[in-house]
């Protein structure tokens, strides 16, 4: 997990490692939820920028992923839960009916951002960590493999600026997971940040994973074109 300090003082690896693991993986003791974000990519621009909303096709489990991770005893990428449509439909209205409205984590307020978009890249590269969480019974933003979250993303050809990863287990349903991420305040904060336009979530189930059912929510800012 990196988080980057504000202050110069205290811009250093180490103060910056120490203060993302506090930040992101003592929820994971409360609320088995744990975030990760990736800002590394250079950024051109941070203003002046018109976000059109994509429509890309549904995505259905079978054509998600060729990860050897995806074993026949796991469920779909919606934990058979919902159908691959109306789980969509679901995880936008739990999270931008957030967005919509002012929220306070922990101590910190978020301001009212723009509706997220769905993106099915992001939900490629939330489908596969899930997956090899389910299978390896590994909770953690690194796979079992060394591949961290920028280079699952990267690799489903998802060029971005910003990146960010909220994972979770156990939860029954969407509403559950949502209201398990907004009650940590790291989750939240990143849930809630105005800087990403696209996300996706993924769940996948797994009858004898320690937690059965494994959440990954990625999400993103595109690289804009020039």
């Amino acid at each position: 997990m990196k988080i980057r300090l504000l202050t110069q003082q205290f811009n250093t690896p180490a103060v910056r490692r120490f203060f993302g693991l506090l930040s992101c993986y003592l929820p994971l003791l409360l609320l088995n939820t744990a975030c990760v974000t990736e800002p590394e990519a250079p950024v051109t621009s941070k203003t002046g920028v018109t976000l059109v909303e994509p429509k890309p096709p549904i995505v259905f489990s079978e054509s998600l992923s060729r990860s050897p991770y995806v074993h026949q005893d796991m469920s779909n990428a919606q934990c058979n839960l919902l159908d691959a449509q109306i789980f969509r439909a679901e995880v936008l209205k739990q999270v931008n009916q957030l967005r919509a409205h002012e929220q306070t984590c922990g101590e910190i307020k978020m301001a009212a951002s723009s509706a997220l978009v769905w993106n099915e890249n992001l939900q490629l590269s939330a489908y596969e960590h899930a997956a090899q969480m389910a299978a390896t019974n590994l909770f953690s933003h690194t796979s079992l493999d060394g591949r961290e979250l920028r280079d699952r993303v990267l690799a489903t050809g998802y060029q971005y600026a910003i990146l960010g990863e909220n994972i979770a287990a156990g939860q029954v349903d969407v509403p559950t997971v949502v209201q398990a991420w907004l009650r940590s305040p790291s989750h939240c904060r990143q849930m809630l940040h105005p800087e990403f336009a696209e996300f996706a979530v993924a769940c996948v189930a797994k009858r004898n994973a320690f937690y059965v059912r494994y959440w990954v929510m990625n999400l993103g800012r595109q690289q804009i074109a020039r």
